[in-house]
């Protein structure tokens, strides 16, 4: 049974601190990081993918912002006005955090459904990762207020909203960045990847 929110996949990036591979490719175990993204969000009614078509276990949809390599604001808005279903909440997830998992999504939903506009996974440093749900009326507001968001940075998307913190448990707030980062998720192998 799916769950009344759609999902917003970013995985179009450049990948430059990863020395331009496809973060969404990357293959940690068995899967791809866009697999285990998909995996993630397997409740929602609808899953949009923001970058180049991969083959994925799940039927989703694959969009890009124009033009394309706008940054993560553009994609969102873009990946907003591509949803087909009409849902109270979106979920935003990075491609690059393969430890987020469905227990990581329902928080953050959960999260979502107390007062203000919905939840932010923090880390331990209190730093926002991509990985959010928000009311998608207030989401669809903020992306109103300009008519390109190309270039324009997360921070201006988010700033006018009221986001909860969530706290990342475990590895949840870890994302793939750098060569390092690849290295060590891969040293840790497969012990507590969804």
């Amino acid at each position: 049974m799916t769950a009344d929110f759609a999902a917003l996949i970013l995985a179009g990036g450049r990948g430059r601190r990863l020395g331009g591979a496809d973060k969404a490719a990357l293959r940690l175990g068995e899967r791809t990081t866009l697999d285990r993204a998909v995996s993630a969000t397997a409740a929602a009614r609808e899953i949009v993918v923001l970058g180049d078509r991969l083959e994925t276990a799940r039927m989703v949809r694959f969009v890009r912002e124009s033009p394309p390599f706008a940054g993560p604001a553009a994609a969102i808005v873009c990946g907003l006005g591509a949803l087909a279903a009409s849902c109270p909440q979106v979920v935003v997830l990075a491609v690059d955090m393969p430890w987020v998992t469905t227990a990581t999504i329902a928080r953050l939903l959960s999260g979502s459904d107390s007062a203000g506009d919905g939840a932010v996974l923090a880390d331990s440093t209190g730093r926002q990762q991509l990985a959010m749900a928000i009311h998608t009326e207030a989401l669809t507001s903020v992306a109103a207020q300009r008519s390109d968001w190309s270039g324009q940075s997360m921070r201006e998307l988010l700033r006018p909203l009221d986001l909860r913190l969530v706290p990342a448990q475990g590895r949840e707030g870890r994302d793939i960045d750098t060569p390092l980062d690849l290295a060590a998720f891969r040293q840790d192998g497969e012990s507590g990847w969804i």
